[in-house]
């Protein structure tokens, strides 16, 4: 998953592979008086979930930055990745121009 504008609040999540149990437990009136049952355990794993959010965000029509140079300057275009998961990950980024810009790249 990848989310350029999720919202800012954002769940607590369990961590991957963590067991949770739940039993139900009735209570009512039999007739003579409060009783209660309880149901059985049921027990599922938490599944591994991957979400980044990277921002701000752009596009080509409303891009994120927008700068002002002259030949020779050193330009800085700054970027947060948050990981949304329930587990680490360590993503690989990567970007290109557009094919309209002339702007030099170097890494």
């Amino acid at each position: 998953m990848f989310f350029t504008d999720p919202p800012e609040a954002v769940a607590q999540v369990s961590p991957a592979g963590t067991l949770v149990q739940n039993t139900a437990r009735m209570s009512f009136d039999a007739g003579s008086g409060a009783a209660s049952v309880n149901s059985n355990t049921v027990s599922t794993r938490v599944a591994t979930m991957f979400g980044l959010r990277l921002s701000p965000h752009g596009t080509v029509a409303a891009p994120a930055f927008s700068q002002l140079s002259i030949p020779g300057d050193t330009l800085y275009f700054r970027f947060t990745v948050a990981n949304l998961a329930n587990v680490p990950d360590s993503p690989a980024l990567s970007f290109s121009l557009h094919a309209l810009s002339t702007l030099p790249v170097t890494h």
